[in-house]
């Protein structure tokens, strides 16, 4: 999800939201190009690949560019993850964070995380 737009380039889209409903495992790609012109028949698109894996303990997301043709005005993804329980630790990209980037609505059971977009991500949550 992101940002209302009246019209294609209405304003620049920084932040991608993706609602997550964490299962066994899913994927799927994300396709990007202007919108506007043909330059997508020369390359001028970009392809990501989000993969959701569950285990007992543990969910991973991983992000990957496939093909990274287009450039986008995006600083940063929110993954919300739906009917989850709160994690116990959160790992970035190697990294444990916490912080104002990640959020936990106790009452829904909805975990909100905010992080730059730098590429390929692995991101871990790690439960009781």
């Amino acid at each position: 999800m992101q940002e209302t737009q009246n019209y294609i380039g209405d304003k620049k889209i920084e932040q991608l939201e993706i609602v997550i409903f964490p299962s066994e495992k899913t994927e799927f790609n994300l396709y990007e190009d202007d919108g506007e012109t043909y330059e997508y028949e020369s390359g001028k698109y970009s392809i990501t690949n989000f993969t959701v894996e569950k285990g007992n303990k543990i969910l991973t997301l991983n992000v990957k560019k496939i093909k990274d043709g287009f450039k986008n005005d995006r600083k940063n993804y929110l993954f919300t993850f739906l009917n989850t329980n709160k994690p116990e630790k959160i790992i970035f990209n190697g990294k444990e964070i916490s912080g104002s980037a990640i959020t936990f609505n106790n009452e829904k059971n909805i975990l909100k995380i905010k992080v730059d977009e730098v590429g390929n991500i692995a991101l871990g949550l790690n439960f009781k």
